[in-house]
């Protein structure tokens, strides 16, 4: 900070630019929680040393606690060098670093703050560059970002969220819909989607792409997704106990869920609970929840399978598919995104996906379902190829339980698609 505070006297006596740099490595917690914390402060040596290397020997290169670093880049002549030098830091991570035996592969954030244009105070520009870091996570890692004023009328809007947030779980107030899911052969109704909405007082609806990210950011994931899982399990149950005996039961689990030790446990908890039936509940997953830790990812699934649960992959074929990790998860579903029904037709790329994740499934022994179906075309080529179920808009949009209960099972038991 010392240093910091010349650069700015300096800057402003001769009228020159600096620039802060604010760098965090990406998924450093994971080396530590894997690999011990041994491991990872030699991963914070070996990152000081690659970016000693990159710096100019005007820069200063500093430690500020955890995986966190800053640089002064001064003098600095234009924004463009900025820009390279952040390029040439990522650049440095891009060899892996070999570690007893462990090949490591180092990604970084990295935030840049400009005096005079970004602050004219040190601890300023240091809270400006941590937040365009910040956003460089947020866009995935492994890039640098340059601040500017909206990133903090987007970071306190963003931190009135968290606060709104964490008064809904507390109170309790987000709630569960519920899409239904039709088996194509007999259509007949089979199973329900829960899915989270969250309507904010004041701001209305706010949909989950907006509010699960910070969840998982907060570290508010866990207590939301068991308040899901609840909510929904209680529900079902009591659906159950009014004669809908066979409803299966799909709740999503996030990335950052999988990754806590706790879940078996806390789903565990949940079933015993509510008395909900294990065999009727479906855990859906992301392709992106297995790539994070593969062999972890496994072994959590494993747990939760041997209680009795189905477990299925969700957006199949949106990711960096593989069939290594495919063929060892305990699934027992495929599901196919609704990117590909949405542009189904026989002569098209996404009837030659659709085509080939239903085969796979078929000869996987898994259930196959696709999402996101709106047009009885789409029915047609999809009970051709072999797909054994559906849910969609032409059938039933996610709805409250009450909406649930008139629509279907007050009607029938079993719903036939052509009435619906």
């Amino acid at each position: 900070m010392r240093n910091l505070e010349q650069t700015i006297q300096r800057c402003h006596d001769h009228q020159t630019l600096a620039a802060i740099f604010f760098i965090d490595l990406d998924k450093f917690k994971q080396i530590n929680d894997s690999l011990g914390h041994s491991t990872g402060d030699a991963v914070l040596v070996e990152m000081a040393n690659r970016f000693n290397k990159t710096l100019r020997r005007s820069d200063l290169l500093a430690r500020i606690g955890g995986d966190e670093f800053t640089v002064i880049i001064d003098p600095l002549y234009q924004l463009d060098d900025a820009a390279e030098l952040a390029r040439k830091l990522i650049a440095s991570l891009e060899t892996p670093y070999d570690y007893n035996g462990h090949s490591l592969y180092l990604n970084a954030s990295i935030g840049i703050s400009i005096y005079p244009n970004d602050g004219t105070e040190a601890i300023e520009l240091m809270k400006n560059a941590d937040t365009a870091m910040y956003q460089a996570k947020k866009t995935g890692g492994n890039s640098f970002n340059f601040y500017n004023k909206g990133m903090n009328k987007h970071a306190l809007t963003w931190l009135e969220l968290e606060g709104d947030l964490r008064e809904a779980l507390k109170l309790k107030q987000l709630s569960v819909y519920y899409q239904p899911q039709f088996e194509i052969s007999s259509h007949e109704l089979v199973g329900v989607e829960a899915l989270v909405r969250w309507h904010h007082p004041k701001q209305g609806l706010i949909t989950p792409d907006k509010f699960i990210p910070l969840a998982e950011e907060k570290g508010l994931i866990q207590q939301l997704g068991t308040q899901v899982l609840e909510t929904a399990c209680q529900q079902v149950k009591t659906w159950h106990d009014q004669g809908a005996t066979d409803l299966l039961l799909a709740v999503n689990i996030s990335a950052k869920q999988l990754e806590h030790q706790q879940l078996p446990q806390q789903v565990q908890s949940v079933l015993n609970k509510t008395g909900f039936p294990p065999q009727l509940l479906e855990l859906e997953i992301t392709e992106s929840c297995v790539l994070n830790d593969p062999e972890e990812a496994i072994q959590q699934l494993t747990q939760l399978k041997h209680f009795g649960l189905r477990l299925a992959l969700d957006d199949f074929g949106t990711g960096y598919s593989s069939l290594s990790y495919l063929k060892r998860l305990p699934l027992t579903k495929l599901k196919i995104d609704k990117s590909f029904v949405d542009g189904l037709d026989e002569e098209s790329d996404d009837y030659s996906i659709c085509q080939a994740i239903i085969a796979l499934g078929n000869s996987l022994k898994l259930t196959v379902i696709a999402e996101g179906v709106e047009q009885q075309d789409q029915i047609d080529i999809l009970t051709t190829e072999g797909c054994d179920q559906i849910q969609g808009f032409l059938f039933g949009q996610p709805m409250a339980a009450h909406e649930f209960e008139q629509q279907y099972l007050n009607l029938h038991q079993r719903c036939e698609l052509e009435e619906h």
